[in-house]
This record gives structure tokens, C-alpha cells and sequence, in this order.
């Protein structure tokens, strides 16, 4: 048997051990375990370990049901928002400033999908308005909900994560955040790039 077969084999074993052990325990985490589990086992071994398999069932079901309605309700909001509508007065007044007065196309068809929160692939030509077209969007979610508080100089917690395939285009990026929320006073946009000091790109996103 090839050793990569043996790790895969080794692995699943581990796996199941581990989810055999939590199934005797409590139904609710039994249930948990296995809704979480990235192992697949059969019925029968569940079973046999005391897992309620009906009860999770129905659980998932009902887990299903409920993303997909939810899904539904974000798919018929996105089909009708307004470009812009829940961006902050502060904000829009400083894209005006800018000379914006108006989303371009692109800012407009991937306004909707991102701020509610969905799955979006944007292609536009350069210079069409690519960045605002998801920064604005995303700012209208961070603006408008409470960022979380943490107690002393703990781990980071980004609410927004960017990535760009150079330094010169993440830089670009940043920029333009900052120049979005700068009349809102929000969180300004920090750099973590490679080739820099490692603790300065910590000591940016603290």
C-alpha cells in the first residue's frame, strides 16, 4: 500500500474515533458532532456508537430549510437594492467631493449581491470603477454594524479581508478605503504586504 494511502486511511480512523467518542455524549452534541464532522461514516457504524441518527436528520433539514429561505430572501434583496442607499450621509458627501455623484455600471450590478452578503464575480474593464465596487458595498455593512470591542492588545480581529495579486495594487486599494470612510471616521485600512517587516504588518491590523 502506498504511504499517502496509509496517512488517508490513518486519518479517517482518527476521525471516526473522534466523532464515535463524541456521539457518546449528550444528544445535542452528539448531533453537533456529526452535522460538523468532515468524515462521512456509515449508518450503521453511527448507530452503533449511539448516535441518534433520525434526530440529526431532522436536524439538518431543518438547518437546510432554513439557509435556503434565508438564501432567498438575500438573492430577492440584492435584485432590488438601491446603489449607494445605505451608505452613511458622511460618506456620500465625500464621494461627491471626488467628483462621484453617481455608481458606475459596474458599482451598480455588485452593489446588491455584496451588500447583502452573496457570492460575486465582478469583471470590468481598467479604470471602470472595479474597487468601489465592492469597497462601498462593504462599507455600507461595517458602517452600519457595531465593531466588536476587545480587551487589551489581544489578537487581531479583521472585519474585511482583501487580497490583491501585487504590493502596487494593495496599496491602491487601501487608499481608496480610507479615502471612502475618512468623512465617517472609520477604521482606516491596513497593509500587510510581503517583503515588509513582519512586525509592522502586526502592528498595523492591532
Amino acid at each position: 500500500m502506498a504511504p499517502h494511502c496509509r496517512s488517508r486511511r490513518a486519518v479517517a480512523a482518527i476521525v471516526l474515533l473522534a466523532a464515535a467518542r463524541a456521539f457518546r455524549s449528550s444528544p445535542p452534541r452528539r448531533a453537533a458532532a456529526l452535522r460538523h464532522s468532515r468524515a462521512d461514516p456509515p449508518r450503521d457504524l453511527l448507530r452503533r456508537c449511539g448516535a441518534d441518527v433520525d434526530t440529526v436528520d431532522a436536524v439538518d433539514a431543518a438547518d437546510e430549510a432554513a439557509y435556503r429561505q434565508e438564501h432567498e430572501r438575500k438573492v430577492a434583496a440584492a435584485q432590488t437594492a438601491t446603489p449607494w442607499a445605505t451608505l452613511p450621509a458622511t460618506v456620500i458627501d465625500g464621494l461627491a467631493a471626488r467628483n462621484r455623484t453617481a455608481p458606475f455600471a459596474v458599482q451598480r450590478a455588485a452593489w446588491g449581491p455584496v451588500v447583502e452578503g452573496l457570492d460575486a464575480v465582478v469583471q470590468s474593464p481598467t479604470a471602470s470603477g472595479k474597487t468601489l465596487a465592492y469597497l462601498a458595498p462593504v462599507a455600507a455593512r461595517l458602517l452600519t454594524t457595531a465593531q466588536p470591542t476587545r480587551e487589551g492588545r489581544g489578537p487581531a480581529a479583521p472585519r474585511c479581508v482583501v487580497l490583491a495579486p501585487s504590493r502596487e495594487l494593495a496599496a491602491q486599494i487601501c487608499k481608496e478605503w480610507d479615502a471612502l470612510v475618512r468623512p465617517a471616521n472609520a477604521t482606516r485600512a491596513a497593509l500587510a504586504v510581503g517583503g515588509a517587516p513582519l512586525h509592522r504588518c502586526v502592528s498595523s491590523l492591532r
